[in-house]
């Protein structure tokens, strides 16, 4: 989700001409060097969510003002290092000086000498022991030691209960649950709710409270969460040339849906377009969309222009962020599904695609997408293929990769690659419109593979993402998507998901061949 400030361009029209008629202000007073570094402190620590260092503390000494200056900064990096440890030969044991020196080594790359310095601060009694702590939970966290994390945690949350992090952390080791102890979903919300009371203007406390209310399947308040962090966030910055649409009528004016987020979300929210159509047969819908989605967007034939890059709203009488749409509609859960399919590929691609793989023999050919793209939620999302030998063992199934990258493991498994001809979302629908099955992790190609309405089955991270809701094997949002879940409790548990799906595999082949 992107991050900054509320309208970056909040002049209405006509204040350039105001300016313009005023008379020259008088040249601000210089600005200290160690002011301006003052100044910049501050508005880091003002937008920094862990447990906060203090202002006077940071700029007690001039090296490392200096040093928590470049830091605030993001830049000169090397330089605050050296300055740091400078000041730590003086006095090694300095927990201040530590603790930004693992921040600092942190931005470097440098991980483990990072964490090496964290968990020493964090055997300290106070807030800097607190934010260490914190630190270290979020690593823990997203590395899937989810146990770590919760334990770490709730130490920092008990020294420094009003930090946003702690709060939006705590949120999620409670979505997670324990080994001992099932998903804790109304304490999560709590937590979350208050991490946006700590911090109301930042859109990473708004997103993960968004998130748990969709989750608990409130589409209307989860939504306005979502777009209130949007505009935090810069989605509307140049509102002062081109307005945000408020749900008026259209008529045949020209409109611009704006896309962000991840694949999939973009995926999921193209179902509105359908909606804004229905209502507004004659506006001039566009489209700005990132270049790997163009082609799908565009065979959807709802869009006067798609663009990949620009415009930045000159030409257009409104615009508005597909996540918007919903809510500037009046739609809930029960119309999630009025469309579907409501992407499609067309016949000559369809038939290019036929020739990507050998004929069929009578086996069913099942599409396979056991990772996502590498990122924070890897541990609990992404499955090792080694773990899903059970399944793959499952007789008269034809196996192919849905992976956009060569795989030798997969390969050696006996998994079809295509990758080659995966240029796009549009290649990939295509290729998945052969298919009989397509099996996946939370990630884009299940969003694809529902759009499509093609039978798909889906395996959720143990704390489930919003879009599949907490239980059962139905999500509101794709009626052609069945949901594998890990058992509660048992966090990541690739043992039981391999099970579930190798016996629900073992019925559909013996229920018959292709569909």
């Amino acid at each position: 989700m992107m991050l900054g400030r509320l309208f970056s361009r909040a002049a209405t029209p006509g204040t350039a001409a105001l300016e313009s008629a005023a008379p020259p202000a008088a040249a601000p007073p210089p600005v200290s060097a160690s002011e301006a570094n003052r100044s910049a402190l501050r508005t880091w620590l003002a937008q920094d969510g862990f447990p906060a260092y203090f202002l006077d503390e940071l700029c007690a000494q001039p090296q490392r003002r200096e040093a928590a200056g470049y830091l605030a900064a993001g830049a000169q990096l090397q330089e605050a290092e050296a300055l740091l440890r400078q000041l730590l030969a003086a006095d090694p044991a300095s927990v201040l000086d530590q603790m930004l020196l693992a921040e600092v080594l942190g931005r470097h790359g440098e991980f483990a000498q990072s964490a090496q310095l964290l968990q020493a601060v964090a055997a300290d009694p106070g807030h800097l022991g607190a934010r260490a702590a914190a630190m270290l939970a979020e690593q823990a966290f997203f590395r899937g030691d989810f146990e770590v994390a919760r334990v770490l945690i709730e130490r920092a949350a008990a020294l420094v209960p009003d930090a946003m992090h702690c709060q939006t952390l705590l949120g999620c080791v409670r979505e997670l649950g324990r080994a001992d102890a099932p998903p804790q979903y109304a304490q999560a919300l709590a937590h979350f709710r208050r991490a946006v009371a700590l911090r109301p203007a930042t859109p990473l406390a708004r997103v993960y409270l968004a998130t748990a209310l969709l989750r608990q399947g409130a589409l209307q308040q989860g939504l306005t969460e979502w777009v209130i962090a949007e505009c935090l966030g810069g989605t509307y910055v140049n509102r002062a040339i081109c307005p945000v649409w408020d749900g008026r009528p259209l008529g045949d004016a020209r409109l611009l849906l704006l896309t962000h987020s991840g694949y999939g979300d973009v995926i999921q929210f193209l179902r509105f377009a359908h909606h804004l159509r229905a209502r507004e047969p004659r506006v001039r819908l566009n489209l700005l969309i990132r270049a790997p989605l163009a082609r799908l967007a565009q065979a959807t034939g709802l869009f006067e222009s798609v663009f990949t890059n620009g415009p930045e709203g000159e030409g257009f009488d409104w615009q508005v962020s597909q996540t918007h749409l919903p809510l500037l509609l009046g739609l809930d859960v029960p119309q999630l599904r009025t469309f579907e399919p409501y992407l499609q590929v067309d016949a000559a691609r369809l038939q290019a695609a036929q020739q990507w793989l050998p004929p069929r023999a009578g086996r069913l050919r099942v599409g396979l997408c056991w990772a996502g793209h590498p990122g924070v939620f890897d541990a609990k999302r992404s499955v090792p293929l080694a773990a899903l030998q059970p399944l793959l063992e499952v007789e008269g199934v034809d196996w192919v990769s849905l992976a956009e990258e060569p795989n030798a493991g997969a390969q050696q498994l006996g998994i079809a690659d295509v990758s080659t001809h995966l240029s796009d979302f549009y290649a990939t629908a295509a290729l998945m419109c052969q298919l009989d099955l397509v099996i996946a992790v939370d990630t884009s190609v299940a969003n694809l593979a529902g759009a499509l309405a093609l039978p798909t089955w889906l395996i959720a991270r143990p704390d489930p993402d919003w879009r599949w809701g907490l239980e059962g094997e139905a999500t509101p949002w794709y009626g052609s998507v069945r949901v594998f879940r890990h058992p509660p409790g048992t966090g990541v548990n690739w043992p039981a998901i391999a099970r579930d799906l190798a016996v629900a595999l073992r019925q559909r082949v013996a229920e018959g061949g292709p569909r």
